[in-house]
């Protein structure tokens, strides 16, 4: 095969190469062809330095983490600041283990001990947004609560998580404590099993925030006791008009060693209340007992949750247990009023002899 010889032809600088065999190929085409080439490699370049300085910058960031850790350890104290003084060298701090030290400070949330409008203590359980995951029942002293807190998280950390449905087709866990059954964890009502279980999982991953005391010396405690109508306590007292049933049933009656609830019904059939668990249909029974007791003695109080929904709460003012009974969630403070009404007239009307 012959190779072909690249000559100038006459006007060289007119742009054109001549290839004596073949062809003729534009001058300022190769030239075309070879800046082309030059910009490519400048790009690479280019995007090359940016990724080097980028990484530099994550470094010295990180570096800079350290170095500011480090320098906690030797930094001034005021006068009058308890002084830690440490007896060996500080291993240097990995840029790696401040940044995971920095992640599981995000996941922290609180565990918050407040005073209780309704007397009394809480603790409240909440996510780093401030969203409130769970709230504890009412505890005479922060002692208590404080305790309190600790029964709770060892119970979270167990595991006895089960997801209930209850009469009005409401969600919320029941949380089993490790060391007594005589104690129960009940979460809040949500209207899906999914947002539960959700739920749960939140629980589960901030049970371990620092507790804060959130206490107010000055607090004062507020709440409206709410009035029966006379007309609701006259019918009582004389006995007039329908009355409601009781029944005693299993909490979940899939599962054989099942709990049991007493529900409270209207003459109508609709369902006002439903208990809390009890081991036998015996204490079930002896449950209402106290409860239609309660509901004669005792004081409503109609409270509201963060999602502006409202619900009683039943106490004993003659006792000084903070035992109480909590309704179900009503849209409106009236419906909510009528709901008491309905429950102190068909609990007081109602037989249960034949229960």
């Amino acid at each position: 095969m012959m190779a072909a010889m690249i000559t100038p032809k006459e006007g060289f600088l007119s742009g054109e190469l001549e290839i004596t065999d073949s062809f003729s190929l534009p001058y300022w085409s190769i030239i075309a062809i070879a800046a082309a080439l030059v910009a490519v490699i400048v790009v690479l370049a280019v995007v090359l330095t940016k990724k080097k300085k980028a990484k530099a910058v994550k470094t010295e960031r990180a570096d800079e983490v350290v170095s500011a850790v480090a320098e906690e350890s030797t930094a001034e104290v005021t006068v009058g600041e308890p002084v830690f003084v440490a007896t060996e060298s500080v291993a240097p701090v990995e840029a790696s283990a401040v940044r995971e030290q920095v992640a599981v400070r995000k996941v922290q949330g609180s565990m918050e001990i407040r005073n209780c409008n309704l007397g009394g203590f809480v603790y409240q359980l909440r996510a780093n947004n401030g969203q409130l995951l769970y709230e504890s029942r009412s505890y005479k002293t922060t002692d208590a609560c404080k305790e309190g807190i600790q029964n709770f998280v060892e119970a979270v950390k167990a595991g006895m998580f089960a997801v209930r449905a209850d009469k009005f087709q409401r969600y919320k866990f029941i949380l089993k404590s490790p060391t007594s059954s005589n104690i129960a964890y009940v979460g809040e009502s949500f209207s899906t099993e999914a947002a539960c279980q959700s739920n749960i999982q939140s629980v589960q991953r901030f049970v371990d925030a620092p507790v804060e005391d959130c206490t107010d010396p000055k607090f004062t405690v507020h709440f409206t006791v709410y009035e029966i109508p006379a007309k609701v306590k006259s019918a009582v007292e004389s006995q007039a008009g329908p009355v409601g049933r009781w029944e005693i049933v299993k909490a979940d009656e899939k599962k054989k060693n099942s709990p049991f609830v007493f529900l409270l019904y209207a003459s109508n059939g609709q369902l006002l209340f439903e208990s809390r668990d009890y081991k036998t249909s015996v204490s079930c029974k002896n449950g209402i007992e106290t409860f239609r007791k309660t509901v004669a003695e005792g004081q409503f109080i109609i409270d509201s949750d963060k999602s502006g929904h409202y619900k009683f709460i039943l106490r004993n003012v003659f006792t000084s247990s903070l035992m109480e009974y909590v309704g179900q969630f009503y849209s409106t403070q009236k419906a909510c009023a009528e709901g008491i009404d309905s429950i102190y007239r068909f609990a007081l009307l109602s037989p249960i002899d034949t229960l």
